[in-house]
């Protein structure tokens, strides 16, 4: 059934609730005479409202059966909005239930349940038609401006007619149809519809692919598609069509987020400069800290974007904490130069740091770790730094690093690198190794566990190198500068197994 269709049936059905449950208000106001379980109401009046009834039923019944089946289709856990969807669903079912029964059967308790059971139906109709209706007039809005755009346009569909070939298509009545508004919009609902059974549709619009690839990449989620949904044929061509046109669009989506993960990693830049200055004895000798412009400095960039008592509410206590404020005021746009970002972290060492030597890490115990261990890594919920800053592990043992990632807004990687050298370089290249979550193939890199999205675990296994120093961090574009820590490996020692 079409998006007009589903809005105007859903409309239906909240009017013919609305309608029945108003009159059921006015006939209730007639006396009842409870010897013979009938009321004095106008007879056609109590038809009309049988009648609505009926109406009700019906739509509901239909609107079930549209709606259990893709219960089925699902291989992913359903988003909360479905489960109240299907939860209130059965609920009105339930309700409707004991309705009928109780008039039919019970007349006795009409009189009392009656009334009490139409209005809950009345409620439960308009909470479903309120999480509904919304959703389907945005589809309906988003499918009329499809066909107004620029992926319908007719160069695009030239684009398609073009490409499809290559792809392996070779009728060529098939291919006039697929490259074609109505053509392309099937594929689109076949693609909103159907292929999200197994993942969201995150998983597939993440970046632009050839004609072939896509080609394959839909064949692949056919495989994996439910009996009850089976992607045939020829809609996976219509797919295929669909993702062709649509190319050039993710193309253009990628190149912006590869713009602002550009941006992000050159604020990380400024504000480790700027911290490296901080610490700097000379630069302290030749810029002397002056708190009254500093200050001055602080507050008037800062209240940019929100009110100074924030700060003051949830102020930095530590030096880590210091360099990720002022890391996220860079990343939400903060203007300024590194004299000026300077300034801005030594005022609020000076300010809310009471001790400007102590860190986040001081608190955390070393984790002795010996062969076949396993070591779990976690950040510190949704800030940007892990919970565990140290690590003491003995060289010449096999651990397994394990990364819980309990972050619920950002995916995380652990990545060990040889030295402190190689973090500028290893940093620059995972702007580049966004296809493989941020981690590129460096030659700096001890392990890494790659990158985990929020909820998940990842994991790797390898051979603890010789007895020093190795810096570890998240190589996601912003993160370096704070999720970092030290593994310290220490000689066997005549213990070691």
């Amino acid at each position: 059934m079409s998006s007009l269709n589903n809005a105007l049936l859903a409309v239906t059905f909240l009017v013919v609730a609305g309608s029945a449950t108003l009159l059921m208000f006015y006939l209730w106001g007639f006396p009842y005479d409870h010897k013979r379980n009938r009321s004095d109401a106008p007879h056609s009046l109590i038809v009309v409202h049988r009648l609505l009834g009926y109406v009700f039923v019906a739509i509901y019944v239909y609107l079930m059966i549209q709606m259990v089946p893709r219960m089925w289709t699902y291989q992913i856990e359903l988003p909360a909005r479905t489960v109240i969807h299907l939860a209130i669903g059965f609920t009105i079912g339930a309700i409707l239930v004991a309705k009928i029964v109780v008039v039919r059967f019970f007349k006795h308790m009409e009189a009392k349940l009656a009334p009490l059971l139409g209005t809950a139906l009345f409620v439960c109709t308009v909470v479903l038609m309120g999480l509904a209706l919304p959703f389907v007039f945005r589809e309906y809005l988003l499918r009329s401006q499809a066909m107004s755009g620029e992926t319908f346009s007719g160069e695009s569909l030239q684009r398609v007619r073009e490409h499809l070939p290559k792809a392996g298509l070779s009728d060529s009545v098939f291919l006039n149809e697929l490259a074609s508004p109505e053509g392309l919009m099937a594929g689109r609902e076949v693609l909103m519809g159907r292929c999200t059974q197994c993942h969201d549709l995150r998983t597939v619009l993440a970046r632009p692919r050839t004609p072939a690839v896509w080609r394959e990449t839909v064949r692949r989620m056919a495989n994996r598609s439910t009996v009850l949904q089976a992607i045939d044929e020829r809609e996976q061509w219509q797919v295929t069509a669909y993702l062709v046109a649509i190319s050039p669009t993710l193309q253009q989506t990628l190149r912006q987020r590869r713009s602002l993960e550009l941006d992000a990693a050159q604020s990380q830049s400024a504000v480790l400069k700027a911290v490296k200055m901080v610490d700097d004895a000379q630069y302290a000798k030749t810029t002397p800290y002056e708190p009254r412009a500093a200050k001055v400095l602080f507050e008037s960039r800062c209240a940019q974007c929100h009110k100074l008592a924030q700060v003051d509410k949830s102020p930095p206590r530590t030096i880590d904490e210091v360099s990720a404020l002022v890391t996220r005021m860079v990343q939400n746009g903060l203007a300024a130069e590194e004299n000026e970002l300077a300034q801005i972290i030594w005022y609020l060492r000076t300010t809310y740091v009471h001790d400007p030597l102590r860190t986040a890490a001081t608190s955390q115990p070393d984790t002795i770790v010996s062969d076949l261990d396993t070591i779990v890594m976690r950040p510190a919920g949704d800030e940007l730094r892990f919970e565990q800053t140290e690590i003491s592990v003995r060289a010449g043992t096999t651990v397994t690093l394990m990364l819980e990632n309990i972050s619920t807004q950002m995916p995380h990687n652990v990545t060990i690198l040889r030295s402190d050298s190689d973090v500028d370089a290893v940093t620059a290249a995972a702007l580049h190794a966004a296809d493989l979550g941020y981690v590129p193939e460096h030659p700096a890199i001890v392990a890494s566990t790659g990158s985990a999205d929020p909820g998940a675990r990842k994991q790797v296994t390898f051979t603890v190198p010789s007895a020093g120093e190795y810096p570890y961090l998240c190589l996601i574009p912003g993160h370096s500068l704070t999720m970092r820590g030290t593994l310290r490996v220490r000689d066997p020692g005549p213990g070691a197994r």
